[in-house]
């Protein structure tokens, strides 16, 4: 058993102890400790392991529900680094502080998972958007281009150019080659024939 493993150990069996001293001559119940202290850390079945180790070792007691201090209490320090307390439930804990570990460790990689999961389809969506955007944009320059050649039929590519350039984010060149074919079509429309 790793020293760590002896501190979840020791760090359990305190918060147990001081949660039943807490309870007093009353005592603490069983359900209630598990909803306030571990429930979020472990089953109930590792509890209910837990709980009766710590009763066979005299630690606590237990009158039905409710769980007193033991004998063995005042302790339990003494307890663990003696072995006594550990050579008989050492492997029942050392398998319950596993688990809990893997269980907490496979909570986090199903987080970290589906935070990956979900960054990955945010950034889908954020290249359809800038995809869609740009596409809007093209359509736009294309559309405006086609309007322009309409209302002026004499002018050429680079005038289009100039006047799309006040309208646009795009580049001269890029404007240039997205205008292409727009002012055969435009002319087209106008039934002009296209001067070369």
């Amino acid at each position: 058993m790793t020293n760590q493993q002896i501190a979840v150990l020791r760090q359990i069996g305190r918060a147990i102890l001081e949660a039943v001293q807490a309870g007093g001559e009353m005592g603490a119940p069983g359900g209630t400790l598990y909803a306030v202290g571990l429930g979020q850390e472990c089953t109930w079945s590792q509890f209910e392991q837990i709980m009766d180790g710590m009763v066979r070792a005299n630690v606590l007691t237990k009158d039905g529900d409710c769980y007193h201090v033991g004998t063995a209490a005042h302790n339990i320090e003494s307890l663990i680094r003696a072995n006594g307390f550990l050579s008989k439930h050492l492997a029942q804990f050392a398998t319950i502080a596993n688990e809990l570990a893997t269980e907490k460790f496979k909570e986090v990689a199903a987080r970290k998972a589906s935070q990956d999961s979900l960054l990955v389809r945010a950034r889908e969506r954020s290249a359809a958007i800038r995809k869609e955007k740009s596409s809007a944009k093209l359509r736009d320059l294309r559309q405006m281009a086609y309007e322009y050649f309409q209302n002026h039929p004499s002018h050429g590519i680079a005038e289009a150019t100039l006047h799309l350039k006040r309208h646009s984010s795009f580049s001269p060149a890029t404007i240039r080659m997205k205008i292409k074919g727009e002012r055969a079509k435009a002319l087209r429309s106008l039934h002009t024939r296209v001067p070369k």
